[in-house]
């Protein structure tokens, strides 16, 4: 009987110590590719532009101040690249605004000044004209386009900030987030922005998304269709999934394991869930990696609908790094970065950081 007691103590044991997601069975390499080419900063945006990454704006530490110098980083096959500074914003230093890519061009606006102003603006950004200036001495590489919602000075109700922001087909799309002026709400509304060569663009307001309020989400484009997930509302955080083709919404699985009436989502439980994260394209996949309090990466496979654990995000020697606020490319060839972001109150970084969803862990990176 002792025996028998023994063994069974001995099989809860493994049992117990193989059940968990330990690191060190997670799929995935994370690699330092350097630094950021400016200062430290968080919920600064970025955008790509063929196979250059662009970060504009943000906070930095020191004197908490919203920035509006720029950076680009030329991308390069080895994946260490190099930075250097491009023409600054023109407008008011901002955190937490969206950005989007057309084409060639990228557009950048809403936004919050981390005091009184919460904006509605929105600026077109053009590379070819980088380094020169208009008569009055402003960079031409930036000209100032039609407020989300239309006009240059559009009421509070599209005043936002922590928004979500991609492009389909030739078009820019804006929604969620947290809004200015006495209501200090979170949206679930999403407007189509149609640039216009030379012009200012127009905005309509489109129609059909059925999901949660939420702001501080994440989008990702895989196939020509875009996700959206995580975020939080006045309820907490968000569980639900959504995509858009541009033409129509369709809700997907929650990210919790929320059903109890399938066993798909048993791993899900609320790790999946959270905000201010950042998200990568790699390979068809879609990657949801860190955010508040929060180091884990998931990954989301779009044909099956469904989600799995891989590497968290890692420094050195596998310590694991809570990141909100950081910025991320995700160039056409499938390479998928993280730059800078912060971690609790003051923590603020500036590496690079370089994601390989199929390779083992390599510790040895820093």
């Amino acid at each position: 009987m002792k025996a028998y007691r023994l063994f069974l103590l001995v099989l809860v044991a493994v049992v117990y110590g193989c059940s968990g997601s330990g690191e060190d069975e997670l799929v995935g390499n994370w690699v330092r590719r350097g630094d950021f080419g400016g200062p430290p900063r968080a919920f600064a945006s970025s955008f790509v532009i063929g196979e250059n990454g662009y970060v504009v704006g943000g906070v930095n530490s020191g004197s908490n101040k919203r920035r509006r110098d720029a950076y680009v980083f030329h991308n390069s096959s080895d994946g260490i690249g190099s930075w250097a500074p491009v023409d600054s914003f023109p407008g008011k230093g901002r955190e937490q605004a969206v950005a989007f890519t057309i084409g060639n061009k990228a557009y950048y606006g809403t936004g919050w000044d981390g005091y009184d102003d919460v904006m509605s603006d929105f600026w077109e950004y053009d590379p070819q004209y980088e380094g020169q200036k208009n008569p009055d001495g402003t960079p031409k590489a930036w000209r100032q386009v039609a407020s989300l919602g239309g006009t240059t000075t559009s009421s509070t109700k599209y005043f936002r900030y922590g928004a979500l922001a991609f492009s389909l087909n030739g078009k820019g799309y804006v929604g969620t987030g947290y809004s200015a002026g006495e209501d200090m709400a979170t949206l679930l509304d999403f407007w189509e922005y149609t640039p216009e060569e030379g012009g200012m663009g127009t905005w309509k307001e489109v129609y059909g998304y059925g999901g949660s309020k939420r702001r501080g989400a994440v989008s990702f484009i895989i196939d020509g269709i875009a996700y959206i997930c995580t975020g939080t509302s006045n309820n907490g955080l968000v569980a639900d999934m959504w995509q858009f083709d541009g033409q129509t919404w369709k809700k997907l699985r929650n990210i919790d394991s929320s059903n109890k009436d399938e066993d798909y989502d048993d791993d899900y439980g609320s790790y999946i869930t959270r905000y201010n994260a950042a998200a990568l394209t790699i390979g068809g996949k879609g990657y949801v990696v860190a955010g508040n309090n929060n180091y884990m990466v998931w990954e989301y496979d779009p044909v099956a609908d469904l989600w799995i654990q891989r590497q968290n995000f890692t420094l050195a020697n596998n310590n694991v790094n809570m990141r909100e606020g950081a910025c991320y490319f995700s160039f056409p060839g499938g390479q998928g970065y993280v730059v800078a972001g912060k971690s609790g109150i003051s923590a603020y970084f500036e590496d690079v950081r370089q994601f390989f969803p199929l390779e083992e862990n390599n510790t040895a990176d820093d």
